[in-house]
């Protein structure tokens, strides 16, 4: 049986995400213009993802909407991208702007227990809390700032890796799967001196 959410609610989860996130975290995002459908500066694309994975989980969903006057305005499932959603960084550089929705997607491809090919790890909600609520907070003595300066996804993988969540897996299983099989990033698992 499906459920059904209002986008209401879905939306009001998002931007609860960002309060959580400011008050349980850190967040560098710069805020500003913003579209699922583009690539944007890292940290705002991981503050942007960041939220829209919290509100979606709260809601127990797997699909973010939201509705305008002219019926669905925004729709997109966070499990198959559509082609619409930029994967990978641009110019497939670690520092390489990339989307809010790949965020988001990479978030819930660590967390749901829907897995599909090359997205084989599961219920790691408390792998991804302890990771903002400790490694990306501020004063964190193992935060490493990589990519850009400020929070963004390569710190957050960092964070991953660093507190010992393992699972590197290769391109087709495991965080690697995920992050590179799936969702194209060009993140390089680079092991951290901060986190021996």
């Amino acid at each position: 049986m499906a459920v059904f959410v209002p986008d209401d609610d879905i939306v009001i989860g998002h931007e609860y995400g960002h309060v959580v996130q400011n008050q349980y975290s850190t967040s560098d995002s710069p805020g500003g213009s913003h579209s699922s459908n583009s690539r944007s500066v890292p940290t705002l694309a991981f503050g942007e993802g960041w939220a829209t994975y919290f509100g979606i989980t709260a809601n127990k969903v797997t699909s973010y909407m939201d509705t305008d006057k002219d019926g669905m305005g925004v729709f997109y499932s966070l499990e198959t991208l559509p082609s619409s959603k930029p994967l990978g960084n641009k110019d497939d550089k670690l520092e390489g702007d990339l989307s809010e929705a790949v965020v988001a997607a990479v978030l819930l491809d660590l967390d749901d227990a829907t897995n599909e090919t090359k997205d084989t790890i599961s219920s790691k909600t408390t792998a991804i809390w302890t990771i903002m609520t400790s490694y990306l907070k501020e004063g964190y003595a193992k935060f490493h700032d990589r990519g850009v300066a400020g929070r963004d996804l390569v710190d957050f993988l960092d964070g991953w890796f660093c507190l010992g969540f393992g699972d590197e897996g290769d391109n087709t299983k495991g965080v690697k799967g995920n992050v590179k099989g799936l969702h194209k990033l060009s993140y390089d698992f680079k092991k951290l001196d901060s986190c021996k």
